[in-house]
């Protein structure tokens, strides 16, 4: 085709191919337009643009596919951009008309999303020339989303986005009608529907300017925050992370780049709030002891995914500050440590995790904070330790300021990494003392474990041996006692076992990944017993799960992952002689009690 050294479209050639092969002519065409219209000499757009504009309009009709439309809008707004813009108003009246076509069937689908795709380009292409007809374009715009299905109000959103930006402030009369549609949308239940919408938003903010938040940003929060806690956003789990994603990001793209210094400051004080509010309204549910309370369980649950957004912007705005966050820390009246920390004990494990993060945020934006973090931490952790959510909230952010010691220049003290094993190896121990903290326990233990061996050789290197003996003893010893094993046990002790199982290769994983020149032969030699132990293992686990529920899948997946992990990061001729169904044994083949080392949790 540019061998042809034409603009337009060879009819001739199109009429000869098959029907089949057209679309793809056509997408090829349309390729080739798009490289050399930007630099095609004006004089002669302006010669073939009639044509030109008579055979892209032509296809929009075509039920042309995605990455066609995308083409085809592109090429059409180019052309007017370089041409003449005599017939652009004609071109726009046309795509109005299609989606506003009493048309709804599948076949006529692809042609308004087609037009939509081109109202879109042209307003991003050409802005404010197009503005006498924005008010009716806008208009048409969501009359037609209200009837729309996904793939149309995804269409639809992004090509607001595009009016939006081309027209800058000239649209702030549509700016409430297109606020109060795209709000309803964001609980939609598909993901480009979702997306959309976010982006939407943020241009919709960031026409606003960063005045207009600033003043506004106790609403702004508080609407965003809702639509994250709204019943139809969360129904199902993969629903909660696709909608807490697109409001992390609305909060992200608009706070992070829009506001100055001390408006930063002033957004992570309302945040706090907003966090401190929720936190309250948890704990009155949670130390409601009347009987069934159906309402507050729902509460707490949609409170988890308010506070995974707002901690995360929280940390997002203490780190980008660095140490002009200090007031944040300094200042009682705000008391941020007191209440993100407070989170920790939340009933949601995603809740707890989020607060964790944040802690580690602000100990890298003030690194003298670190040390003192880590000592609060383990000494709550020691006095709430028949408490599952408090084993779990602060070995959770225990972790995490151990992982953000490599951030910090000041480092820690040397003498942590003793502290923190001590800990983890007492939780390892009293785990089957109480099931019903076995699994916090063990998930803690190694978790701690885990995070220990990112401080690298200096550190890990005086528990090493320590180390290779708690990895040896999580695994059976010989293929008598793996057998043994399975005859033994009921649901929970499974669950527990698989995930202190994990919890183990997951701490191997970052040993291996944060200590290569602790690698010697003989250290991969010990680490080699319980990984082969672990492939065995693996191919019993089917009939494990048979016996005693579906629900071990998960924690089944979760060994078969951080299996993968560490074989992925140890050379291949350190495993590839390993029998893919047979235990390599280095030990006599006694027995021990079936072990309760329950979960791990290394995020």
């Amino acid at each position: 085709m540019e061998l042809a050294h034409s603009l337009l479209l060879n009819e001739e050639a199109l009429a000869q191919i098959t029907e089949a092969k057209r679309p793809v002519f056509i997408f090829e065409w349309l390729r080739f337009l798009d490289k050399v219209l930007v630099a095609a000499n004006k004089t002669d757009v302006k010669e073939k643009q009639k044509k030109l504009v008579e055979q892209l309009t032509g296809l929009i009709s075509s039920s042309p596919g995605p990455p066609t439309r995308k083409l085809l809008a592109k090429n059409l707004a180019a052309l007017y951009s370089i041409g003449d813009t005599y017939t652009v108003f004609q071109t726009l009246d046309k795509c109005n008309d299609i989606i506003r076509s009493k048309d709804d069937t599948a076949a006529y689908l692809p042609t308004k999303l087609a037009a939509v795709a081109c109202v879109g380009a042209f307003y991003e292409k050409m802005g404010r020339m197009l503005g006498s007809a924005f008010p009716e374009t806008v208009n048409n715009l969501l009359k037609s989303l209200k009837s729309a299905e996904s793939q149309g109000r995804s269409e639809i959103l992004m090509s607001l986005r595009k009016v939006l930006t081309g027209l800058g402030g000239a649209a702030a009369s549509s700016h409430r009608d297109i606020y109060k549609n795209a709000r309803s949308l964001l609980t939609d239940r598909s993901m480009a529907v979702r997306c959309a919408v976010a982006k939407a938003y943020v241009v919709f903010v960031t026409t606003l300017g960063g005045q207009w938040l600033e003043r506004s940003f106790a609403t702004f929060l508080s609407h965003v925050l809702d639509l994250v806690s709204h019943p139809r956003a969360t129904q199902t789990h993969v629903d909660a992370v696709y909608s807490r994603r697109c409001v992390s990001f609305i909060l992200r793209a608009t706070v992070g780049s829009l506001l100055g210094e001390k408006a930063q400051i002033a957004a992570a004080k309302e945040i706090c709030q907003a966090i401190g509010k929720q936190m309250k309204a948890v704990e009155a549910v949670v130390n409601d002891t009347s009987s069934e309370n159906k309402s507050g369980a729902a509460d707490i649950a949609a409170s988890q995914h308010v506070m995974v957004c707002a901690l995360q912007e929280l940390g997002s705005l203490v780190q980008s500050l660095n140490a002009t966050a200090s007031p944040l820390i300094q200042e009682a009246s705000i008391g941020l440590l007191e209440i993100v920390t407070s989170v920790l004990l939340h009933p949601s494990m995603a809740a707890r995790l989020a607060a964790a993060w944040c802690l580690r945020c602000v100990a890298v934006a003030l690194p003298f904070q670190l040390t003192p973090f880590l000592d609060r931490c383990a000494e709550r952790l020691n006095n709430l330790k028949t408490s599952p959510e408090a084993v779990s909230g602060y070995s959770f952010a225990m972790a995490a300021l151990l992982g953000g010691v490599h951030q910090c220049p000041l480092g820690i003290p040397h003498a942590k990494g003793k502290m923190v094993v001590s800990i983890a190896e007492d939780l390892l121990r009293t785990a089957a003392q109480n099931s019903r903290l076995s699994l916090q326990r063990t998930q803690a233990g190694w978790l701690l474990l885990g995070a220990l061996m990112t401080l690298g050789p200096s550190v890990v290197r005086y528990h090493l041996p320590k180390m290779l003996l708690l990895w040896r003893n999580v695994f059976p010893r010989s293929l008598k006692e793996l057998e043994a094993e399975k005859a033994r046990g009921d649901s929970f002790t499974w669950q527990v076992t698989l995930e202190g199982r994990a919890g183990a290769l997951c701490a191997m994983r970052s040993f291996v990944a944060h200590c290569p020149e602790l690698l010697t032969e003989d250290a991969v030699r010990k680490l080699m017993t319980p990984i082969e132990c672990a492939m065995t293992m693996m191919s019993h686990i089917p009939s494990v799960i048979k016996a005693h529920g579906a629900h071990l899948k998960a924690s089944a997946a979760m060994v078969r992952l951080r299996l993968y992990d560490i074989l992925a990061l140890l050379p291949p001729k350190t495993y590839e002689a390993a029998p893919a169904k047979q235990c390599v044994w280095k030990r006599g083949s006694g027995t021990r009690p079936f072990l309760h080392l329950p979960t791990h949790t290394c995020w």
